[in-house]
């Protein structure tokens, strides 16, 4: 089975609320860069006015876009596999 690039994560913090307003100093990923790409690519798809596929053709569409751009990303920037590289060892 092949593991399938999600591109690390898309908004990472080291703060969260506990609930009642106060921060605490945990670690937090965030969405991965997939999905942001896919949600974004999905936006983009819904707003054609004349797209009339299917949620399943959709969906596969839209994560295929992700995975382009992120492979795009890593082939053609070096910064961003060191960005990535560095997000993801973060505790």
């Amino acid at each position: 089975m092949t593991t399938i690039d999600d591109g690390g994560p898309a908004f990472p913090t080291n703060a969260v609320t506990d609930g009642f307003g106060r921060l605490e100093k945990l670690p937090h990923p965030g969405m991965s860069l997939r999905v942001y790409f896919a949600g974004q690519a999905l936006v983009g798809i819904l707003s054609h006015p004349q797209w009339d596929g299917t949620r399943d053709g959709l969906a596969e569409g839209c994560l295929k876009c992700a995975d382009a751009l992120i492979a795009r990303l890593r082939a053609e920037t070096a910064w961003m596999e060191e960005l990535l590289r560095t997000r993801s060892e973060q505790p």
